[in-house]
């Protein structure tokens, strides 16, 4: 945060909450930025499963990050990961929007969702989606899934955003492009930034 970063995106499941609660609490009381300057994201833990579970786990990540409330909260993924009984995807967007309701979250979204699983929550939902946050990149640029959200009017942002140009731990395949791809060394050379900002711009969709 102290060299420009404004968007922080956390999670129930990355065990960094914490973490990013005390920097937060650090760089704001130091007043390099102000809380307001600050976009954060977090997400639902996958042992959430009903409605009823998703106002107290956001209360706790709140607690964990030191915060009022998140700029945007998200459905981790659709599946049942921990094959919890009585899990609902509708019911947790139900509690998303009751979290939103209690100003708990200014902005509410899905995580991995594809269109199928879109869909179902559109179709019922008093409060459209804000965010869809996808995989996507250079090596899979997820361009169906993409288009599906921007004529719903939902905002995509991407995970992984470097796919498989840097070292993947539980799939390091080796797979094109590489940072000195000659289309991506152009670009770089063209506009005067790193291949990585070149890569970071590409998925600003």
């Amino acid at each position: 945060m102290e060299i420009g970063y404004r968007h922080i995106d956390t999670a129930y499941v990355y065990l960094t909450e914490d973490m990013v609660g005390k920097a937060i609490h650090n760089v704001t009381c130091r007043g390099i930025v102000k809380r307001e300057d600050l976009f954060i994201t977090s997400k639902l833990p996958y042992s959430v499963v009903t409605r009823a579970g998703v106002v107290p786990a956001l209360k706790n990540a709140l607690k964990r990050l030191k915060l009022a409330y998140l700029d945007l909260y998200l459905i981790h993924h659709p599946v049942n990961l921990l094959n919890r009984t009585g899990h609902s995807n509708l019911g947790l967007w139900r509690g998303l929007e009751d979290a939103k309701r209690m100003g708990l979250t200014k902005s509410i979204g899905l995580s991995n969702f594809n269109s199928t699983f879109m869909t179902k929550i559109l179709a019922h939902a008093d409060i459209m989606p804000a965010v869809n946050q996808l995989e996507v990149n250079p090596t899979f640029a997820n361009l169906e899934l993409v288009a599906y959200c921007q004529l719903k009017n939902i905002t995509v942002t991407a995970w992984s955003p470097f796919g498989f140009l840097v070292h993947r731990v539980l799939n390091n395949l080796s797979l094109p492009p590489t940072f000195k791809d000659p289309y991506l060394v152009g670009l770089s050379e063209k506009y005067d930034v790193d291949v990585s900002q070149i890569i970071l711009r590409s998925i600003a969709v």
